[in-house]
């Protein structure tokens, strides 16, 4: 793998999880003062504490975060929510269930992310000491709590 593929594929999972956060949060004002709203932000609290950690290892090894993959995520987002029909009504069972679907798509990604990286994190040094078995454990926790 060339350090140009792990700088795509790093900057790809960080701007998943940028547009996974922009979901987040307008789930958690469209949901607000529910139960909905709590799940979303103790969701987004999580995603939040892997991002940091993603974005760590790309310091570590010295990956630029690319603001174009970012921005696309967030303008993604925002055309998703056409398709989602978020912002219609709170009371739209399809637009949340389409949701939960893509975060459940989202944070499975999470999990191969953390597995992958395990896997080549011997042959990178800088990456000593991190547990990437206890953040793939973490993330497919998260991927089945909101699948179920």
């Amino acid at each position: 793998m060339s350090t140009k593929d792990l700088d795509l594929y790093l900057n790809d999972h960080l701007a998943g999880s940028v547009g996974a956060r922009e979901l987040l949060s307008h789930l958690m004002k469209t949901y607000h003062g529910g139960p909905w709203e709590t799940f979303f932000a103790e969701m987004d609290r999580e995603i939040e504490t892997k991002q940091e950690t993603l974005r760590d290892l790309m310091r570590r090894i010295g990956v630029t975060e690319s603001s174009v993959r970012q921005t696309a995520a967030w303008v993604a987002e925002k055309i998703s929510r056409l398709k989602l029909g978020l912002g219609v009504s709170e009371t739209d069972p399809m637009g949340l269930f389409e949701s939960l679907e893509s975060l459940v798509l989202g944070t499975f990604g999470q999990h191969a992310l953390w597995v992958a990286l395990g896997k080549v994190a011997p042959r990178i040094p800088s990456w000593a000491g991190v547990d990437f078995e206890r953040l793939s454990r973490e993330a497919k926790a998260l991927s089945d709590r909101v699948e179920d």
